[in-house]
Protein backbone atom coordinates (compact mmCIF):
# COMPACT_ATOMS: atom_id res chain seq x y z
CA UNK A 1 0.00 0.00 0.00
CA UNK A 2 1.46 3.35 -1.06
CA UNK A 3 -0.19 6.33 0.58
CA UNK A 4 0.51 9.99 1.11
CA UNK A 5 0.64 11.29 4.67
CA UNK A 6 -1.30 14.54 4.85
CA UNK A 7 -1.38 15.85 8.41
CA UNK A 8 -2.03 14.62 11.94
CA UNK A 9 -1.99 10.93 11.07
CA UNK A 10 -4.35 11.19 8.10
CA UNK A 11 -3.29 9.52 4.85
CA UNK A 12 -4.82 9.13 1.43
CA UNK A 13 -4.34 5.93 -0.54
CA UNK A 14 -5.59 3.87 -3.45
CA UNK A 15 -6.29 0.31 -2.33
CA UNK A 16 -9.02 -2.12 -3.28
CA UNK A 17 -11.82 -1.42 -3.66
CA UNK A 18 -11.48 2.41 -3.88
CA UNK A 19 -9.24 5.38 -3.17
CA UNK A 20 -9.97 6.91 0.22
CA UNK A 21 -8.64 8.45 3.40
CA UNK A 22 -7.08 6.45 6.22
CA UNK A 23 -6.46 7.52 9.81
CA UNK A 24 -3.24 6.00 11.14
CA UNK A 25 -4.18 4.53 14.49
CA UNK A 26 -3.94 1.28 16.39
CA UNK A 27 -5.86 -1.50 14.67
CA UNK A 28 -5.94 0.18 11.25
CA UNK A 29 -2.77 -1.42 9.87
CA UNK A 30 -2.23 -5.12 9.30
CA UNK A 31 -0.02 -6.39 12.17
CA UNK A 32 1.49 -9.05 9.88
CA UNK A 33 2.89 -6.52 7.40
CA UNK A 34 5.83 -4.13 7.40
CA UNK A 35 5.16 -0.56 6.27
CA UNK A 36 8.06 1.52 4.94
CA UNK A 37 7.64 5.29 5.33
CA UNK A 38 9.44 7.38 2.69
CA UNK A 39 9.64 11.04 1.72
CA UNK A 40 10.94 13.00 -1.22
CA UNK A 41 14.52 14.12 -0.57
CA UNK A 42 14.54 17.51 -2.32
CA UNK A 43 11.68 19.47 -0.73
CA UNK A 44 8.80 19.24 1.73
CA UNK A 45 5.21 20.36 1.45
CA UNK A 46 5.41 23.49 3.59
CA UNK A 47 2.96 26.04 2.22
CA UNK A 48 -0.80 26.24 1.81
CA UNK A 49 -0.25 26.55 -1.95
CA UNK A 50 1.71 23.27 -1.99
CA UNK A 51 -0.99 21.52 0.05
CA UNK A 52 -3.69 22.85 -2.28
CA UNK A 53 -1.97 21.21 -5.28
CA UNK A 54 -1.87 17.87 -3.45
CA UNK A 55 -5.48 18.15 -2.25
CA UNK A 56 -6.73 19.14 -5.73
CA UNK A 57 -5.15 15.97 -7.12
CA UNK A 58 -6.69 13.89 -4.36
CA UNK A 59 -10.14 15.36 -5.08
CA UNK A 60 -9.85 14.23 -8.71
CA UNK A 61 -8.88 10.67 -7.75
CA UNK A 62 -10.75 10.13 -4.49
CA UNK A 63 -13.27 7.32 -4.79
CA UNK A 64 -11.62 5.91 -7.94
CA UNK A 65 -11.84 2.17 -8.34
CA UNK A 66 -8.65 0.18 -7.75
CA UNK A 67 -7.18 -1.02 -11.05
CA UNK A 68 -5.42 -4.36 -10.52
CA UNK A 69 -4.75 -4.84 -14.28
CA UNK A 70 -2.48 -1.78 -14.12
CA UNK A 71 -0.10 -3.78 -11.92
CA UNK A 72 0.13 -6.42 -14.67
CA UNK A 73 0.67 -3.72 -17.31
CA UNK A 74 3.55 -2.28 -15.25
CA UNK A 75 5.12 -5.73 -14.89
CA UNK A 76 4.72 -6.66 -18.58
CA UNK A 77 6.21 -3.39 -19.83
CA UNK A 78 9.16 -3.69 -17.45
CA UNK A 79 9.74 -7.31 -18.46
CA UNK A 80 9.57 -6.50 -22.18
CA UNK A 81 12.03 -3.62 -21.78
CA UNK A 82 9.80 -0.73 -22.85
CA UNK A 83 11.53 2.67 -22.58
CA UNK A 84 10.89 3.98 -19.07
CA UNK A 85 9.36 7.22 -20.37
CA UNK A 86 6.57 5.31 -22.16
CA UNK A 87 3.41 3.66 -20.91
CA UNK A 88 1.04 1.70 -23.11
CA UNK A 89 -2.44 0.91 -21.84
CA UNK A 90 -2.24 -2.80 -22.60
CA UNK A 91 -4.42 -4.24 -19.85
CA UNK A 92 -5.33 -0.92 -18.30
CA UNK A 93 -8.29 0.17 -20.42
CA UNK A 94 -10.45 1.57 -17.60
CA UNK A 95 -7.98 4.39 -16.90
CA UNK A 96 -8.20 4.02 -13.13
CA UNK A 97 -5.10 3.65 -10.98
CA UNK A 98 -3.30 1.80 -8.23
CA UNK A 99 -1.55 3.21 -5.18
CA UNK A 100 2.02 3.87 -6.33
CA UNK A 101 1.24 5.77 -9.57
CA UNK A 102 -1.48 7.79 -7.83
CA UNK A 103 0.73 8.91 -4.95
CA UNK A 104 3.77 9.54 -7.14
CA UNK A 105 1.52 11.42 -9.57
CA UNK A 106 0.55 13.83 -6.78
CA UNK A 107 4.23 14.47 -6.03
CA UNK A 108 5.14 14.90 -9.72
CA UNK A 109 2.24 17.33 -10.16
CA UNK A 110 3.62 19.41 -7.28
CA UNK A 111 7.13 19.19 -8.79
CA UNK A 112 5.76 20.44 -12.13
CA UNK A 113 3.93 23.31 -10.41
CA UNK A 114 7.23 24.29 -8.76
CA UNK A 115 8.80 24.61 -12.23
CA UNK A 116 9.71 21.02 -13.09
CA UNK A 117 13.27 20.72 -14.34
CA UNK A 118 13.75 24.49 -14.07
CA UNK A 119 13.01 24.31 -10.32
CA UNK A 120 16.41 22.74 -9.59
CA UNK A 121 14.69 19.81 -7.84
CA UNK A 122 15.05 16.31 -9.25
CA UNK A 123 12.01 14.65 -10.87
CA UNK A 124 10.64 12.21 -8.32
CA UNK A 125 11.38 8.67 -9.49
CA UNK A 126 13.47 9.86 -12.43
CA UNK A 127 12.23 9.67 -16.02
CA UNK A 128 9.98 6.68 -15.37
CA UNK A 129 6.45 7.34 -16.67
CA UNK A 130 4.18 8.01 -13.69
CA UNK A 131 1.73 5.25 -14.65
CA UNK A 132 4.59 2.72 -14.63
CA UNK A 133 5.45 3.44 -11.00
CA UNK A 134 5.94 0.07 -9.28
CA UNK A 135 4.81 -0.41 -5.66
CA UNK A 136 8.39 -0.45 -4.30
CA UNK A 137 9.75 2.55 -6.22
CA UNK A 138 9.82 5.02 -3.36
CA UNK A 139 11.88 2.92 -0.97
CA UNK A 140 14.27 1.99 -3.80
CA UNK A 141 14.86 5.25 -5.68
CA UNK A 142 17.50 7.86 -4.95
CA UNK A 143 14.97 10.73 -4.99
CA UNK A 144 13.23 9.28 -1.92
CA UNK A 145 14.52 8.43 1.54
CA UNK A 146 13.25 5.98 4.12
CA UNK A 147 12.30 7.82 7.30
CA UNK A 148 10.68 5.03 9.27
CA UNK A 149 9.49 1.46 9.36
CA UNK A 150 6.23 0.38 10.98
CA UNK A 151 6.12 -3.27 12.00
CA UNK A 152 3.40 -5.21 13.77
CA UNK A 153 0.66 -2.73 12.96
CA UNK A 154 1.22 0.82 14.14
CA UNK A 155 4.32 1.41 16.24
CA UNK A 156 4.84 4.99 17.33
CA UNK A 157 4.13 8.16 15.34
CA UNK A 158 5.26 9.23 11.92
Amino acid sequence: MTNIHLMEGVCWNVTAPRADYLKLQEGKLNPDKVYIVCRYRDFRVKTAADRKIIYNGIERLDGSAYDAPQLMAILIQEYLGFPEENYIHVLDLRRKTVCSPAVRGLWVKLWLEKGGEKSGFRRLGGKLHVERTPPALMENHETFEIVGILEGGLCGGI
